[in-house]
Parts: C-alpha cells; structure tokens; sequence
C-alpha cells in the first residue's frame, strides 16, 4: 500500500498561507506575488472554476488586458513549476476546458474557507442546541481576520470579504447569546475576544461588558467602558453606541446599589502609575468637565488659566489633512505635549492635526516658555517639523460661562 501524501492546507482568512505537510509554500506574512495570486484564485474557485477572461482581469487588470493572454500563459508555467519546486507530487494541477479554469490536485486539500461555509450550513440545519452551539463556535475559530486582507484592494476580494464578514458577524452574535442565556460568561468572553482585536468599532465589546456585569466584576465593566470609549474618541471621534451606553447606566445603578467603604473608593480614584508622569491626557469630554471646573475655581480665587490651541499645519499654514505624516507628527505632539507640560495642566486630542491643552497657574509669558519646550520636543529629530506647529494662546476666562 504506497504511502499517503501530506495534506494541501490553504489559509485565506487573515493573512494568506499554503502549506503541503510540513511545508510552506506561501506564509502569511509574505507579500502575494502574481503567481501565488494566480494560485489563490484556481484554488478558491476550485470545482465550480473560473472563466479565462474573469481570470485574466483578476490577475492584471482592465488596462493590462492587452498582454493579458500571454502573460497568463507564462503565470501559468511559472505556477507549476513552482509547486514542483516546492515539493508536490507531478501532476497538472490546472484544468483548462471550454475556456474555464479548474483546480485539481492529487492530494486532499483543506481550505478554511470551505470549512467555514460548511460548518455554517450544518449549524443552520442543526436542531439539537448544544451540536448546533459547537458547529458555531468551531466556524468562528475558523475565521482568523478579512478574507485575503492582502489583496483587499480587488474587487471580487471585497465583495467575497463583506460577505464572509457578515456570516461571521452573524455566528458569533448567535453563538455569544447562547452563551450568555447559560451563564457560561467566560465562554462567552473568550468566543468574542478575536472580534474585539479585529474590530474594534464594531461595538463587540459591549458583550465583553455585558459579560462582565452579569459576573458582578463590575471594576472589569467600568475599564471595558472607559478604554472603547477612549479608544473611539481618539481614532474616529465617536462616542461609544447607544448600546453600550445603555450598559453602562445599567451599571451605574448595579454600582449604585451597594455601598463603598473609602479605601475601594480612593483605589478607584486613583490614577494608573504608568500615567502619573507628565501632563494629564483625557477624551474631549472630560477635557470639557474640567476647564467647567477650572474656571468655577478661577471666579473665586483669581487664579490665571490659559487655553492653548496647537494645530499641526502644512507648508502653506493650512492645518494639516490625513496622511501617514500627520499620524506620526501627531503622536509626536501628543508625546511632546505630556512630558513637556506640568502635572497641573492637562491636553485631549481636538482632531486629527489638533489637540487643545489647558496651562493652570500661569503668565501669558510663561505660556510661551511651555510652549518653546513642546516645539523643541517636537522637533528634537526632525528640525523641520518645528514649523509646522503652530499655537494660539488665550485666556480660560475668556470662554463664555
């Protein structure tokens, strides 16, 4: 009896990899050359095929459709010698008949895709609640990320991606909901954790919430809470959704209803260690809380306050637009802001190119003095950037109560 071959595995959610065994013929973080974009889609199409013209505009495009024909013909050489290469069996591999494509191998085959959908459609048929709860939890361990996110500039790519994404969607909230009517919480948490990784703005943290008040880790909640909403504000300048709002109403009065002694009260208080150093940053909204409590305190002792406003703005004194530049410039400014500045004042991120800082107990001179340090800061690597900060200052009491 000869010797079975190794199995063909093909990875194509998250990043793309092949591998025959032990062998890997394409690794996830490798960029996608025309050949193995080629083998991607004769393996994804597999059976059903796919036709020579649609293969040919995946593989080069409307523009390069001129040469399209030949140069098909030499991806298809160079695939198959590739795949002797990297140590399959002899054999065609690619079927060509009535002007379509078609995958076909020696070996068994894997691919996670066909995996996933299948799981689904046993899940959907599946009666019994507990069968019907593992098949969906196996296909969301299945899904590891957007389908080919590497070639998620194609059309057809992003078409089969929204789709996969939704089915996806669909599993885990289904799947969550029978975890949480159980009461297997944790279960529930560790089902929900890779979707919170990738994507964060979907609102998949709100299970992980809800999640943790049922168990009473209430401390957990608040923190869950606290960094979406963080997280939010500072990449899109978004409040958390209705939902998860709801919860943390829900929450307050859970919190509510039970009594603090001062010493978990003072612990909740306090500020983590990692951030006691430098100027304090905070979301809009609790940068807006404390200049309201600020200038309350400058009515009645007279103590000078002042409102800055750093925008970062481009050659011609515009502020900046959205660019990989700004992103880095930006982080830089938040850096420079916090260990530039005292711990009295305090900063949030007013948009993209701007954030607003707030100097307690100072002059207008001093002001500029905070300021020059920030700007040296800033540009302490590139001297360049120095003039692309630009700051305004103005008194706190000139804002209309």
């Amino acid at each position: 009896m000869g010797k079975k071959s190794p199995i063909l595995r093909v990875r194509l959610f998250g990043n793309a990899s092949i591998a025959y065994g032990d062998d890997q013929i394409l690794y996830g973080k490798n960029s996608i050359t025309k050949v193995m974009k080629l083998l991607l889609l004769l393996i994804y199409y597999g059976a059903e095929g796919i036709s020579r013209n649609r293969l040919m505009e995946e593989m080069f495009g409307r523009k390069e459709l001129t040469d399209a024909s030949n140069n098909l013909r030499v991806y298809l050489f160079r695939l198959k010698k590739m795949l002797l290469d990297a140590g399959l069996p002899e054999y065609e591999y690619i079927v060509c008949q009535n002007g379509m494509y078609y995958w076909d191998s020696p070996m068994d085959m894997v691919v996670d895709t066909d995996v996933f959908k299948q799981l689904l459609d046993r899940a959907e048929k599946e009666i019994d609640e507990d069968n019907r709860m593992n098949l969906l939890r196996e296909a969301c361990q299945i899904y590891r990320g957007d389908f080919l996110e590497k070639l998620s500039g194609d059309e057809w790519v992003i078409v089969e991606s929204l789709q996969y994404k939704a089915q996806y969607a669909s599993a885990l909230q289904e799947l969550c909901q029978m975890l949480q009517e159980r009461e297997e919480y944790v279960a529930a948490l560790r089902a929900v954790e890779p979707a919170c990784e990738m994507y964060p703005f979907d609102d998949w943290q709100t299970i992980r919430m809800e999640c943790y008040i049922a168990m009473g880790h209430y401390d957990d909640a608040m923190k869950e809470y606290e960094n979406t909403s963080k997280f939010l504000y500072e990449e899109l300048g978004l409040a958390p959704s209705e939902r998860m709002t709801e919860q943390l109403n829900h929450l307050s009065e859970l919190m509510g209803s039970r009594a603090y002694v001062m010493a978990e009260i003072k612990e909740n208080l306090s500020e983590p260690a990692e951030e006691r150093r430098g100027a304090f940053f905070c979301n809009y909204q609790g940068f807006h809380d404390a200049c309201c409590v600020v200038r309350r305190g400058m009515e009645r002792n007279g103590q000078s306050v002042f409102l800055v406003l750093c925008t970062l703005v481009d050659t011609k004194g515009n502020p900046m637009e959205n660019s990989k530049r700004l992103e880095e410039m930006s982080q830089k400014l938040h850096m420079s802001l916090r260990m530039s500045l005292r711990r009295c004042d305090f900063f949030t991120k007013y948009s993209q190119a701007q954030y607003l800082v707030v100097l307690v107990g100072t002059s207008e001179e001093n002001c500029q003095i905070a300021i020059g340090r920030v700007r040296n800061r800033f540009a302490d690597e590139h001297k360049s950037w120095a003039g692309h900060l630009k700051c305004i200052v103005s008194s706190l009491m000139d804002i209309e109560a």
